[in-house]
């Protein structure tokens, strides 16, 4: 995860290829692209917003 004034500016998604394996990277999310940072639903569902991520004060 990176970070600037606002909050956090990009997210970087693993999975593990296997119950043994490394980690293989799935995707990066950037605050430009839309307001969902991420969304998942295995192992159970989640989604969280970029708005959730920030640290200023909203303005």
């Amino acid at each position: 995860m990176s970070f600037d004034k606002i909050g956090a500016l990009t997210i970087e998604r693993y999975t593990l290829s296997d119950r043994t394996g490394p980690y293989i990277h799935i995707g990066t999310g950037h605050r430009d692209m839309g307001p969902v940072a991420v969304a998942a639903s295995d192992p159970f569902p989640l989604e969280l917003l970029w708005a959730d991520l920030e640290i200023a004060p909203r303005v």
